[in-house]
């Protein structure tokens, strides 16, 4: 079903298959199996949220809230949800994902098309901060992380999310927080049940992270070090 023009300020996701040019480098079958299984996953998932609207090409998604209006904290909800959904069931398949979430503006209206080209512009604010927080972002996202850039939030978010605690009505509100240093993102902590798991996850996240780095290390430095 085709999305239907968009012109609205609004929350966009762009998410992205971590490492999927290795894949196609070295494995094309491992490829194929992935994206068929994104592009089946995602609109199993998108059909129950009307919500909830989204492009797939190649190997990224950019999922839409349509008529956010001023209903900004129950639209980011259905928007987490959605990617929580998403993240969860690709993680089964060994299937990791890294997203950006923006706010602001963002247009996409279909034109008439002929055999031969599809024309469909799509632009806007929004999805090219979530497009350029996943691809250049600083400090660069790491595979499995969700984060929203906190630049041009609408105020009332931004203000429920300074101010969330334990006892907050919504639970996937709880599972948001800042990861310092970086004061530029909040970060979704989706593979998380309770906020009080957040610490200890990023504990092993960053074992696992250093762990990673000294197998660089080790290949860089090879017999020359060891010897």
């Amino acid at each position: 079903m085709a999305l239907g023009d968009i012109d609205e300020d609004t929350f966009v996701a762009f998410t992205d298959i971590s490492g999927f040019k290795k894949y196609l480098i070295n494995n094309s079958e491992r490829a194929e199996y992935i994206l068929k299984n994104f592009y089946s996953e995602g609109y199993q998932i998108l059909k129950t949220c009307d919500r909830i609207k989204g492009l797939f090409i190649s190997d990224c998604g950019i999922l839409i809230v349509k008529n956010c209006g001023n209903d900004y904290a129950n639209s980011l909800e259905y928007l987490l949800e959605s990617i929580a959904k998403l993240n969860s069931v690709m993680l089964g398949s060994n299937i990791t994902l890294t997203t950006s979430i923006a706010f602001g503006r963002f247009v996409y209206l279909e034109r008439r098309e002929f055999p031969g080209i599809e024309k469909n512009l799509l632009y806007g604010p929004a999805y090219l901060s979530a497009f350029l927080d996943n691809e250049k972002g600083k400090p660069k996202i790491q595979p499995g992380q969700c984060r929203i850039v906190i630049e041009n939030l609408p105020e009332d978010i931004t203000n429920l999310l300074e101010n969330i605690n334990t006892n907050i009505d919504n639970h996937i509100f709880r599972l948001i927080r800042k990861r310092l240093p970086d004061e530029r993102h909040y970060y979704f902590y989706w593979m998380r049940r309770e906020p009080d798991e957040i610490d200890n996850f990023e504990k092993h996240y960053m074992n696992s992270y250093e762990l990673k780095y000294d197998g660089f290390l080790n290949a860089l430095k090879g017999d020359r070090y060891h010897s």
